[in-house]
């Protein structure tokens, strides 16, 4: 207990444990996202450059879960998000047939922190799961876009193209 008597939530920055295991594997393995048979929207340097800023999302949630004891919107979309990022992995492997990068941790490390993470927060009466899985669509769609759009501006100033403008 703090001094306001408020719980902390230490479990929280699991999430931010499981995230740098499995964003390792894509950083390490981002060139291959570059193989895969149906093109992606993200090359392998606009992809490592997105993780660091991914990671500050999830450092954030990671640490308002901490201070809430897990009671936080963000933490929970963030358990929600990481878990259902899992399912997308695995079936952009599943189309392409082979490896995907990221994929690797999906079985090991996302789906089984997920899992548990949820339940711990539903068996304490922290979760529900229609608004959470609905925040986690939202949370995991705006994080990916937000991090890709920033990263797509710093690409296009290094290859010396003009900024995209709205049309």
């Amino acid at each position: 207990m703090t001094a306001k008597g408020a719980r902390r939530y230490p479990a929280a920055f699991a999430l931010l444990a499981a995230w740098a295991v499995h964003d390792a594997e894509e950083y390490i393995r981002a060139d291959n996202v570059e193989r895969l048979r149906f093109s992606s929207p993200v090359d392998a340097s606009s992809l490592r450059r997105a993780i660091p800023l991914m990671g500050a999302v999830v450092a954030t949630a990671s640490v308002r879960g901490w201070v809430t004891d897990g009671r936080s919107p963000t933490y929970q979309a963030a358990v929600a998000a990481f878990g259902l990022h899992g399912f997308s992995h695995l079936a952009i492997s599943a189309v392409n047939r082979g490896y995907a990068p990221g994929v690797a941790t999906v079985l090991p490390v996302v789906l089984p922190y997920a899992w548990w993470a949820w339940r711990d927060l539903a068996g304490r009466d922290r979760m529900s799961t229609g608004r959470a899985v609905a925040a986690g669509v939202a949370f995991a769609v705006t994080a990916v876009a937000g991090c890709h759009a920033a990263t797509a501006g710093v690409t296009r100033r290094r290859r010396g193209l003009p900024p995209t403008r709205p049309r």
